[in-house]
């Protein structure tokens, strides 16, 4: 869609572009406004600052409530900046210049308000003002930009909170916070996008991590816009959010998160359908266990109900996520897994146990005659661990969501392994306890194999799958992933 408005321009374009909208000399007026748009980026920034401060856990009542109240005057002070700015009075000439420099400075967009204004005051300039908005945005939304002051102030809202830190020591959510990325968020990811941002900085439920990229980046980025050419609606838009940080020994955490948006046709009506894909989660050795996941989550998840998101997918793997996100409730994602290859998966980890038990020596194959088939027998010396294993092998072959495979054997016997490679069984949790304690305090904790593992969790250990959790509670399993997803989120956060 080459005449898309919305596709990214190309560099020369836009050098072509800044040539064009060269700014003379600044009048006295021209440079009190940019002291007015300093004034409220700085605003903006100290909100951000308030915000992770009064998120802070170990803020005390006093101290949270005089973060309130400088909030309360921060807000006052932006309110007032903005006021000033929408006040200020441009030529026709000076309106369209500026219309066309929103498309390189995301410094102009903040004089969006000046800009409308000027289209009632100078009538003659209105078509030729909303036609340099239009080759940005489409001639629908500079028409709602200039004519719809409510959608207007929210997209200015949004475009301040973008074109900001991310907190003191960050980098930009959005550096080319220019008019049309700005507006794309908005329609994407709705006017508390930079909210949604923030839910997802690791920054915000540990301590010891710092930005691992340079202060001048940016974290959100527009990675495809494909808006209706008639309609000037969006059709399709992918936003990447990339937070990636680094710890004072070296070691690295990162947060990824694809958003999705896609305008689809329901009968005779059509919506936009807003998912989002989890595509990278990584913690250091320090901060795992520590409950910052489920911290991090519960915040996102709030955030994604404002926004409409609709389905979180993501793809189960990686040492222990194959087991974590069905323990969390996540279902199978139906676009990409089918029955044959849960059943797959389901061998997978049935095959886990056997080699497992085979390793230990307790495990042997009994041929029956009549039936033609093999039967597993355990020989462990302890009847009730046989009997529980056996069922656990069984359990495999007849399970239907993940959740009934994370379940399987979870009152044991459980499993632990060396960084030798040795694995050992323990008939109780107290015995895998006392274990694992062992191997640890002895610096042999396997890192592919760690922690205690019982028979479902060990068949899923280092496993793939494609997972989704349907947000809505009128959705195609009527909210029951969802609930499992929350009550999962209660029980880490009340350990």
């Amino acid at each position: 869609m080459t005449d898309n408005p919305f596709i990214d321009p190309s560099e020369s374009e836009r050098a072509e572009r800044r040539v064009e909208t060269r700014e003379t000399p600044k009048t006295p007026e021209q440079l009190a406004n940019d002291y007015l748009i300093e004034g409220g980026r700085m605003t903006d920034e100290l909100k951000t600052e308030l915000e992770a401060l009064r998120a802070r856990p170990d803020l005390g009542a006093a101290d949270r409530k005089t973060v309130q109240e400088l909030e309360r005057e921060t807000e006052e002070a932006h309110q007032e900046l903005r006021a000033e700015l929408a006040g200020e009075r441009l030529t026709a000439e000076e309106a369209a210049d500026l219309a066309s420099q929103m498309a390189v400075d995301p410094e102009a967009v903040a004089r969006l308000d000046a800009v409308a204004n000027a289209t009632r005051e100078h009538e003659a300039a209105r078509k030729d003002i909303e036609d340099r908005l239009a080759s940005e945005v489409g001639p629908v939304y500079a028409k709602r930009l200039l004519d719809d002051t409510a959608f207007r102030a929210s997209v200015l809202k949004l475009h301040g909170e973008l074109y900001a830190p991310l907190s003191e020591r960050g980098p930009f959510i959005m550096r080319e916070a220019i008019l049309r990325n700005a507006l794309a968020v908005h329609e994407i990811m709705g006017p508390d996008a930079a909210a949604a941002v923030r839910a997802n900085d690791l920054m915000r439920y540990a301590e010891g991590l710092a930005p691992g990229i340079e202060a001048e980046d940016q974290v959100l980025r527009l990675d495809r816009l494909e808006f209706d050419n008639e309609t000037g609606e969006l059709s399709l838009g992918e936003l990447n959010l990339d937070l990636v940080y680094k710890t004072d020994e070296g070691k690295g955490a990162r947060v990824n998160r694809k958003f999705h948006a896609q305008r689809i046709e329901e009968g005779d009506e059509s919506r936009t359908q807003k998912t989002v894909h989890h595509e990278i989660f990584e913690l250091p050795p320090n901060l795992r266990g520590e409950a910052v996941a489920a911290k991090l989550l519960q915040a996102s998840l709030g955030e994604y109900d404002k926004m409409g998101i609709e389905k979180i997918t993501l793809t189960a793997n990686i040492n222990v996520g194959a087991y974590a996100w069905a323990s969390y409730g996540f279902d199978w994602d139906r676009e990409k897994m089918d029955n044959e290859s849960i059943k797959d998966l389901a061998k997978a980890g049935r095959d886990t146990l056997e080699i497992v038990t085979q390793q230990l020596g307790i495990l042997d194959f009994e041929y029956n005659g009549e039936t033609g088939e093999e039967k597993a027998v355990f020989k462990t010396g302890n009847r009730t661990t046989d009997q529980e294993l056996e069922r656990a092998f069984r359990a495999f072959n007849e399970a239907e969501s993940p959740q009934d495979l994370a379940l399987i054997g979870k009152d044991g016997p459980f499993f632990c392994r060396s960084s030798e490679g040795d694995w050992f069984l323990l008939p109780t949790m107290e015995e895998a306890k006392e274990k694992y304690a062992e191997l640890r305090a002895n610096g042999q904790e396997d890192e592919d194999y760690p922690g205690i593992m019982h028979p479902g969790k060990l068949g899923l250990m280092r496993q793939n799958w494609y997972a989704g959790l349907e947000l809505r509670k009128d959705g195609s399993d009527q909210g029951k992933h969802r609930a499992l997803f929350e009550q999962a989120l209660k029980r880490r956060l009340n350990k």
